[in-house]
């Protein structure tokens, strides 16, 4: 039997062939917890969880839908024999588990694709490589002047899109990680930052198809007043958070407020049954459910809840191609 010690409370043994996983605990007893280890696709799932600290968000990233994303999560716990993630309906945290094992599992991550991109003619790629972000706010497919012109930029570089926040993913371009990034309505950028206002977003309505503001074509709040608003919380985006509050207090909107499911199609599923309305940018309204339908708002209104879309990068130690896609959405931008 062979025994390795890892660090902060973790072992490793190998036994006839077969991988063991450990957990010290405070008696320096040990434990078997498993006789499998981890696969990459979990850690992934947990590290992502992690991240954003919901499985919505984590889902969108990495997708894939919201059931798989859990049932990762679980079978991952049930390997290292502990909790790693406390969560109710709105919230989600980490044990202490958690905290420690989050660590590693981005470790474990960051040596995989290491040695990855060692392999022979990685280099090459890697050099011509654009990590860029993505909202999950907005289907750019939507869009096809986007669409297109990243098409463009693939032609001679590789793309590498990762989706989630605005807030996370200014962050992620702050530090390095990624190259870029398409963001809308989030101003609390750092000053490493540069941002290129590449387009406006409008805003629709989703009712439900059996309300009778669903018969018109243009909508004001009047119009869908009596039903209960699904709501996000204003820590996602404050920005964006504040734009709606404004208008909502200049036209005295004042709707009783649901908390917004974490799964769109629950959304969606939820306005279908009656239950309430909800606002989403016109590059969402992609999503088609039976019962919902995406109204435009009166020309007032939609004219104050203009959505500004903007790409953010770091513009010192920019590489030559990350500056060409810079240069791509200045050239598609109009003015």
């Amino acid at each position: 039997m062979i025994l390795l010690i890892l660090d902060r409370g973790w072992a490793r043994s190998t036994l006839d062939g077969l991988s063991y996983l450990f957990v010290l605990n405070r008696n320096s007893c040990l434990m078997v917890t498993s006789h499998r280890l981890p696969t990459i696709q979990q850690l992934r799932c947990f590290v992502a969880v992690a991240q954003e600290m919901s499985f919505r968000r984590a889902a969108t990233r990495l997708g894939m839908s919201q059931p798989p994303l859990s049932r990762q999560i679980k079978e991952l716990e049930n390997v290292l024999g502990v909790r790693l993630l406390d969560r109710s309906t709105h919230h989600v945290s980490l044990t202490a588990a958690g905290e420690v094992f989050v660590e590693d599992a981005r470790r474990i991550i960051n040596m995989l694709e290491s040695s990855i991109a060692g392999m022979s003619d990685a280099e090459d790629r890697l050099s011509r490589q654009i990590k860029i972000g993505l909202s999950f706010m907005f289907d750019f497919t939507a869009l096809p002047i986007m669409k297109d012109m990243l098409d463009k930029i693939g032609d001679s570089v590789v793309i590498q899109r990762e989706y989630g926040a605005s807030r996370n993913l200014a962050s992620l371009v702050d530090s390095g990680e990624l190259d870029a990034a398409i963001i809308g309505a989030y101003l609390d950028t750092p000053n490493s930052i540069d941002r290129l206002q590449i387009f406006t977003e409008t805003i629709r309505v989703s009712l439900p198809a059996h309300h009778p503001a669903a018969q018109k074509d243009h909508v004001t709040f009047k119009d869908f007043d009596d039903l209960p608003l699904f709501w996000f919380s204003k820590n996602e985006n404050p920005h964006y958070a504040d734009i709606f509050e404004q208008v909502f207090a200049h036209h005295q909107y004042r709707p009783p407020r649901l908390r917004e499911p974490d799964d769109h199609v629950q959304l969606l599923s939820r306005i279908g049954a009656g239950e309430g309305a909800t606002f989403l940018p016109t590059l969402r309204t992609s999503v088609r459910h039976t019962n919902v339908v995406y109204r435009a708002l009166t020309p007032e209104i939609s004219d104050q809840l203009q959505i500004p879309i903007y790409v953010i990068w770091r513009d010192q130690g920019a590489r030559p191609e990350v500056r060409r896609l810079i240069e791509e959405f200045k050239r598609h931008t109009p003015g």
